[in-house]
């Protein structure tokens, strides 16, 4: 986990689907959160893979919405 006053980086959990439904879609890749919950579950449960969120101060994963907006700032990729 990486962490400074902004945001933290953190490991995905499935309660992120909704959030990185949203991003994918906004980044050409529609996605609806239970397609998006179903892939991050298999990433998850795959060996050596990782699935990283920059999480607000609020304990939300944040998405382009917020950083666009001026939010909590962070990246997720």
């Amino acid at each position: 986990m990486i962490q400074n006053t902004d945001f933290l980086i953190r490991q995905a959990t499935s309660g992120d689907a909704a959030t990185l439904s949203r991003l994918t879609t906004d980044l050409g890749y529609p996605s609806t959160s239970d397609e998006t919950a179903d892939r991050l579950r298999k990433t998850l449960d795959t060996p050596n893979h990782q699935v990283m969120v920059a999480e607000s101060p609020d304990h939300e994963a944040i998405d382009r919405r917020k950083v666009a907006a001026g939010g909590d700032g962070g990246y997720i990729g």
